[in-house]
């Protein structure tokens, strides 16, 4: 199944979501015209019993997220760190001393050999 990694600075967690577990409800139209197109081909749906639960906990503000293969690499705000976690068992790998703290969104370079980070407070 498809698996959603989303980062909650707020709570210092990773949350994992399992995208096709949920079950359509209702469209969301009436209900949020401000979030829907007027269009006929847009379709805006409210879906429920989605499953979730948390991957990882005790994080710094936790601001972006990278994968490679079965490789969740997170970047930590308040630190500047880079943590590494396996995905199959959650292990945490290791955690990668940055510069400076403010380190927001990671990405890997398309053939996977570099990975790049963007930092809010320093050039």
């Amino acid at each position: 199944s498809r698996t959603l990694y989303a980062a909650a600075a707020g709570s210092g967690e990773i949350l994992r979501v399992f995208i096709d577990s949920g079950v359509y409800a209702r469209t969301a139209r009436e209900e949020y015209p401000v979030f829907s197109s007027r269009l006929p081909s847009f379709e805006y749906s409210i879906w429920g019993c989605v499953k979730h639960d948390v991957f990882a906990r005790d994080l710094k503000e936790p601001s972006g997220l990278a994968l490679l293969d079965s490789t969740l690499f997170v970047a930590e705000h308040a630190t500047g760190n880079i943590v590494v976690f396996d995905i199959p068992t959650g292990f945490k790998i290791r955690t990668y001393a940055a510069t400076a703290p403010g380190l927001m969104g990671l990405s890997f370079s398309p053939d996977g050999a570099a990975l790049y980070g963007v930092n809010a407070v320093s050039e």
